[in-house]
């Protein structure tokens, strides 16, 4: 999957190694057993040895871009840090700490956090004292899964450490908290040196649903204003090209007018905007294709149903009037299910012509 192999050159590569496995007369109790298998692979990491080996699966897995950490700490990491420091300026939201070191934070949970974790963690990985220590640092967090593998019937079998990634519920606590620091209809506004001189630059998210509120197309686009017109510019490209990076940002600590910002904001609305309903009527498009040929398999195997019933129903010698009441309450049945069926599909498949647009930040010099 992650070579991006078909299902059916991958069916056929099986079918291969089989046949060729037993053209040379494998023994007949190891093939019963699926041995086959197991050669095919064997066959195939000797041939990888032989030659050029295949790369890593891990190597097709993109990095996501990410605002924090510098290479020699985790950007996970460097983002609970950073956030936990933010969010305890003035009033602490709780006593932590952290090492740079081991990459490893450790909190004691508040109450708000605690009424979380009691429903997003099992029993056993809750600590009785609301301590957790979370690392980052891959090396160690195998050392501690190893020590809880091999602790004793009576003992701990729970890592000690958490593993620290952007899925935990306590990470999701923190962007959760740091989002709400800002008031409602409220953006941040970010001064870069590397922005050109007079450019207005506003980062957008802009989503589109389906009927039944589900995101099904996300896009990051930041429009920039540079003497009154207008771009669009991906989001990684523009990080990419003003080094728009924690750490390296100072605080002024300077107030800026944001006048001009406030009057160019339906501006960038509107470019997004755009942007948006051109990627919604292509994604429209080939989800309305998928649709007519899945709504067409639900026709073809609700046809089937009718005829399986029947069927069964031609096989029974029970009385003729019982089979027409059967009949009437299968039929029924099929249909209810199939109908709600494919209003599901349709709600699901078919998106809102309308996109919803949020303004995360905008950058100046």
């Amino acid at each position: 999957m992650a070579a991006g192999t078909s299902p059916q050159q991958f069916e056929a590569t099986i079918d291969a190694a089989q046949a060729s496995t037993e053209q040379a007369g494998t023994d007949a109790d190891a093939d019963a057993g699926g041995d086959w298998l197991l050669k095919l692979f064997a066959q195939t990491e000797q041939r990888g040895d032989a030659a050029t080996a295949p790369p890593p699966s891990t190597d097709f897995i993109r990095e996501g871009i990410s605002l924090f950490g510098d290479g020699a700490l985790s950007s996970d990491y460097a983002f609970a840090r950073t956030a936990l420091q933010q969010l305890c300026i003035p009033t602490p939201i709780a006593s932590f700490s952290h090492d740079d070191a081991s990459q490893t934070i450790t909190l004691n949970a508040p109450r708000d956090l605690q009424e979380r974790l009691r429903v997003t963690l099992p029993l056993e990985v809750r600590d009785e004292h609301h301590r957790y220590a979370l690392c980052a640092h891959k090396s160690r967090m195998a050392q501690a899964i190893e020590q809880a593998r091999q602790a004793k019937a009576d003992e701990e079998s729970w890592p000690a450490l958490h593993y620290l990634w952007q899925q935990h519920p306590i990470m999701d606590w923190l962007s959760d908290r740091v989002l709400t620091a800002f008031g409602r209809h409220r953006a941040p506004v970010i001064q870069c040196p590397q922005v050109i001189d007079g450019e207005q630059a506003f980062l957008l998210m802009g989503l589109i649903p389906n009927r039944k509120g589900q995101p099904l197309l996300i896009e990051w686009q930041v429009a920039v204003c540079n003497a009154g017109a207008w771009t669009l510019q991906a989001f990684p490209d523009f990080v990419a090209r003003t080094r728009f990076k924690a750490g390296t940002l100072a605080n002024r600590n300077q107030g800026i007018d944001t006048a001009a910002l406030q009057a160019n904001l339906p501006g960038a609305i509107a470019a997004m905007k755009q942007h948006m309903l051109a990627l919604q009527r292509r994604f429209a498009a080939d989800m309305t294709a998928r649709l007519s040929g899945t709504l067409a398999d639900l026709q073809r195997l609700q046809g089937r149903q009718i005829e399986q019933l029947e069927l069964r129903l031609a096989a029974n010698q029970q009385a003729e009037q019982f089979k027409k009441t059967r009949r009437e309450q299968r039929t029924q049945h099929i249909r209810k299910v199939f109908d709600e069926y494919r209003q599901w599909v349709q709600d699901t498949m078919t998106t809102e012509p309308q996109p919803f647009i949020q303004v995360l930040a905008a950058a100046v010099q």
